[in-house]
């Protein structure tokens, strides 16, 4: 099982946190895989071989996002690797939303982190790459520049994989405009096919759940600016039935 419950806050870069599954062929296809919700999947899907970043402040659901998507790649029949450079997955909320078989990196180190994902990612036939997040991945570059060349290497040997890479990020905001801000600036932006903004839009008044918004910056299936809004329920991930009538998934 994924992610067990003694699992320790830290261990040695790059070491893997479970027993990986058997080796089994790549059932991603090339239609890829779906984000974990039918609804997100018309904005967006996880294609091989392509960068697609999700960002957006603390608590908006990043990391819940990442582990539908590695659920997702269990139930095409294969498994994910989930790169927590943030040191936060919770071993039985990961179970709860369908996290068996994928095999968690936490890594002290971002070069390291990448390395021991490639290794892990090809011993098990991996269909998926989850990075959470890539702004914690790298904590050792002294400045922008440097982050981003490092940052955009990563990236580069993911890709070579052939695998989707799903890239959760933070939000960065300089001065008093946004600007889709993310870290590692323009040239993570331009390296990303796919970019997502997942906003908190308000938090339920018996305080189980909260309303958020995915929106498109830029996805090859929908226009910038699109959203699909979903009730993100604390414990048991993002709904997965749409309401009609209230425009926002309803129930989990």
């Amino acid at each position: 099982m994924l992610f067990p419950s003694s699992t320790p806050a830290r261990r040695l870069p790059g070491n893997a946190q479970t027993t990986a599954p058997e080796p089994r062929t790549n059932t991603a296809g090339a239609g890829g895989l779906c984000l974990g919700s039918p609804a997100l999947t018309r904005l967006a899907v996880l294609a091989p071989g392509v960068v697609t970043e999700v960002f957006g402040e603390p608590g908006s659901g990043k990391t819940t996002l990442g582990l539908h998507a590695a659920a997702s790649a269990e139930q095409a029949g294969a498994a994910a690797v989930f790169l927590d450079a943030e040191h936060a997955v919770f071993g039985p909320y990961a179970a709860a939303l369908g996290v068996e078989k994928s095999v968690l990196i936490q890594p002290e180190r971002g070069q390291g982190g990448v390395a021991a994902a490639i290794v892990q990612a090809r011993r098990i036939r991996a269909s998926l790459v989850v990075v959470d997040t890539l702004a914690a991945l790298y904590p050792e570059a002294l400045d922008e520049p440097a982050f981003q060349r490092l940052a955009v290497g990563g990236l580069r040997a993911l890709c070579r994989l052939g695998v989707p890479v799903l890239v959760l990020n933070q939000t960065r905001v300089s001065g008093r405009l946004a600007m889709d801000a993310s870290a590692g600036g323009r040239v993570v932006r331009r390296f990303a096919s796919v970019r997502l903004e997942l906003v908190v839009d308000s938090i339920a008044s018996d305080r189980r759940s909260q309303l958020g918004s995915c929106r498109v910056v830029k996805s090859p299936l929908a226009l910038p600016g699109e959203r699909v809004r979903f009730r993100l329920w604390f414990g048991k991930g993002i709904s997965r039935t749409l309401s009609k009538e209230e425009g926002f998934l309803d129930e989990i």
